[in-house]
């Protein structure tokens, strides 16, 4: 998730804490919960590490530093830091053991839902490193969902003890609705949903001071979208099994248009070693086609990519419109991965890999992130043959191990 969305949830964590101790001074948690909410992103650092590169940033991403293991440090760490923010350097004297253990645990749930923030879309996490390496995936929430914001930030907003953060929550939503209507990838029905909701629990927000309506609101969302990611999934794996029975699907995959439960793309993967096939459809779905037909979900994702694909034998319904599919043998999937050491250890990210073959070399990237012909996501290398295993002379800053996202389901 976005680190918006992480700092609001520390201040919810904060303010219910808080109410569990009346009178005391709340800047302490406040401060301690949204640095431990934000503490495991701290795995940037990678980026500047000599040696480093965008590969290693992105292998390490997510990861030891988002793992249960180091939860505890992370929790513990962030305590003494939030109590000299939030109380100040004469004030830590006066803290009691009972106020650290306070704070140790408004570290501790900062790092936990920071993590379980993160499980929710479709980028994965994988928590129980190093002793399971397999990804986990949520898939039904954006990576920015504007619902969460509405919910979180009112509480924000009243609860500030300082107008310079109630200014920036102030920005913060001025800005979120005019983003949601001044995009034209966002149908106007959903800015108008955004906005009422909006409006709506600021309202509430006005008249209560507890936590109740923050979390009712933000837990409705994820329900919403988590509903909205089943029934998706329910339908899409209906059709390949009408239409491709013989297919062995081993992965389906979800992820929403920012504030529409309605609007989803989908990828479906097929991987049989014993017919050494590979085969990753690309879609996108409507759960309510006649207000949300697939053409109005994602701007122009309908209209291609990067990635080769070729016209899908599935049929086109108004509910659901495949862009392409992307066949290879699984085979030479493993052939790339031991002849380019940097493939090999990009596949322990990609979760929909393609490739192409270009005159400057191979293109490789994930269907995940394919929008748009000839826009680079940041899944994306260029390999040459440089980057083989025979020439590469290894990375400074050592490559996770985790395990293949493509072979799930096998």
């Amino acid at each position: 998730m976005d680190n918006v969305t992480h700092s609001l949830i520390g201040v919810t964590i904060a303010g219910a804490l808080q109410a569990r101790k009346p009178g005391a001074d709340p800047r302490p948690l406040v401060w301690t919960a949204v640095l431990a909410s934000n503490l495991p992103d701290l795995d940037f650092i990678v980026r500047f590490l000599p040696g480093a590169d965008g590969l290693g940033y992105l292998l390490h991403h997510r990861g030891f530093t988002h793992t249960v293991l180091l939860l505890p440090l992370f929790g513990a760490l962030s305590a003494l830091p939030g109590a000299w923010l939030g109380a100040g350097a004469r004030g830590l004297n006066n803290l009691a053991s009972g106020d650290w253990l306070w704070l140790f645990g408004a570290g501790l749930l900062g790092t936990f839902f920071h993590v379980f923030a993160d499980f929710w879309n479709s980028y994965g996490v994988h928590p129980f490193s190093p002793f399971l390496n397999r990804w986990y995936y949520g898939d039904f929430i954006f990576i920015l969902e504007p619902f969460l914001w509405a919910s979180l930030l009112p509480f924000a907003f009243f609860h500030a003890r300082h107008r310079l953060a109630q200014g920036l929550c102030a920005l913060l939503g001025a800005g979120l609705l005019a983003a949601a209507w001044w995009m034209r990838s966002v149908p106007w029905e959903v800015a108008l949903a955004l906005s009422i909701y909006f409006a709506l629990f600021t309202a509430l927000q006005a008249r209560t001071t507890g936590v109740r309506v923050p979390i009712s609101g933000a837990v409705g969302v994820l329900l919403a979208f988590a509903v909205g990611s089943h029934l998706i999934k329910s339908r899409v794996g209906a059709q390949l099994a009408s239409y491709a029975p013989a297919e062995r699907v081993t992965d389906l995959a979800s992820s929403p248009a920012p504030g529409n439960p309605f609007c989803w793309q989908v990828l479906a993967l097929s991987l049989d070693r014993e017919q050494d096939s590979y085969r990753a459809r690309v879609g996108v779905g409507s759960l309510a086609p006649r207000v949300f037909p697939p053409e109005r979900c994602f701007g122009n994702l309908l209209s291609g990519g990067t990635a080769p694909l070729v016209a899908s034998v599935l049929p086109q319904e108004s509910w659901l419109r495949w862009r392409g599919d992307f066949q290879a043998r699984f085979s030479e999937l493993e052939g790339l991965s031991n002849k380019y050491c940097r493939f090999g250890a990009l596949l322990s990210f990609l979760r929909a890999p393609y490739w192409v073959r270009t005159p400057e070399g191979l293109q490789v990237g994930d269907l995940r992130y394919d929008r748009g012909r000839g826009k680079r996501s940041f899944a994306d290398r260029l390999l040459t043959e440089d980057d083989s295993c025979a020439s590469s002379s290894g990375p400074f800053v050592a490559w996770p191990k985790w395990d293949w996202p493509v072979m799930r389901g096998l």
